[in-house]
């Protein structure tokens, strides 16, 4: 079934797939999109097939992740929410789904009401799966890893203008430890890119970082990377708690400064080793500027306030990660959390 425009690692996938006959193979075409640094993308097309085909660049660094990947997205699959897994392998972290006919979610799209409220309910569905998904992550380990390497234990190498929030990040991440909740499926990687418009609907794709998490992280990652405005922020957190949560919605807050915080340390690694970079330098000003935005809002202030006087167990003592007797996979890695 050779067909000679086809990329040796494609056809080789498309054969072990069987999905295509052998006339398929001689009369289709493909295309190949951006799959980030981790995956090749190819759309393949007959004349009654359409297929969207990932192929991983570096399968051997994946391996053993992929079986994780695949359990959580057949689970979203079954609630509708991710394209349904037509071949999958494990080795090699080939995924082929059909080819969804959309286009990634905008700024613009969520300023609407009832779409921006079809998003919002879509992410609420992951966090609300009974099954649990394979993988624990425990982001909030993970900043003060980053942080004890970028910063020092006692924020010593910290730059003086990011100063005052890492002292703000880390009083965040004691009050949301202080108001744990159980933690729930999550995406964990919530660009706007794997958002799919289909019509009035929508389609979650790359599940690559899925796992168990804190539910409000995932929605404020959202909202921190879609970079969304105050009227959509406001509107995704009315759709999400529908019933009174002022708890839910302050951790939310907080974890947003949190978030933004972690992108900060991220960017000082990196400026480490090119010091000299202006669009380094940029986006660590932006984050900062947006952070601080965060910070001096009534919402924040009120968000502390809340927290403060709900505190249930002391962080030090014990951590909302502790409370958490979720399932985790076999093999427990000790992935720091990265995000696009």
């Amino acid at each position: 079934m050779l067909n000679k425009n086809l990329p040796t690692a494609l056809q080789n996938a498309l054969e072990m797939s069987r999905l295509l006959t052998a006339t398929d193979f001689k009369k289709l075409v493909f295309k190949r999109f951006d799959g980030g640094h981790h995956n090749d993308i190819y759309r393949v097309r007959t004349d009654k097939k359409d297929y969207a085909v990932r192929l991983s660049k570096k399968p051997k660094k994946r391996l053993g992740y992929f079986s994780e990947e695949f359990h959580n997205q057949k689970i979203a699959a079954e609630a509708k929410i991710a394209p349904q897994i037509l071949y999958a392998d494990e080795n090699t972290g080939t995924l082929i789904y059909p080819y969804i006919v959309g286009a990634p979610v905008t700024r613009e799209h969520l300023l609407n009401p009832t779409f921006c409220g079809t998003v919002t309910r879509a992410i609420k569905t992951i966090h609300s799966l009974k099954k649990p998904f394979l993988y624990h992550h425990n982001f909030l380990r993970s900043i003060e890893k980053r942080q004890d390497r970028t910063f020092g234990k006692n924020l010593e190498n910290c730059p003086q203008e990011a100063k005052k929030l890492a002292i703000y990040a880390t009083r965040a991440m004691e009050l949301v430890r202080g108001n744990p909740v159980a933690y729930t499926p999550c995406h964990a990687d919530l660009i706007l890119d794997n958002i799919l418009k289909v019509n009035n609907h929508v389609t979650l794709i790359d599940w690559e970082l899925s796992g168990m998490s804190d539910p409000h992280e995932d929605l404020a990652n959202f909202i921190c990377f879609g970079n969304l405005t105050p009227k959509s922020i406001d509107m995704v957190l009315s759709h999400y708690f529908n019933t009174p949560d002022p708890i839910g919605r302050a951790r939310t807050y907080l974890f947003i400064v949190i978030i933004l915080y972690y992108w900060i340390l991220r960017h000082a690694e990196d400026l480490i080793k090119f010091p000299d970079s202006e669009r380094l330098l940029l986006k660590q000003q932006r984050r900062l500027n947006e952070a601080n935005d965060v910070i001096v809002s009534q919402d924040y202030k009120k968000s502390v306030i809340i927290l403060k006087k709900n505190v249930t167990i002391t962080p030090k003592i014990k951590s909302a990660e502790a409370q958490n007797n979720t399932p985790q996979s076999a093999t427990q890695k000790p992935m720091d959390k990265e995000y696009k």
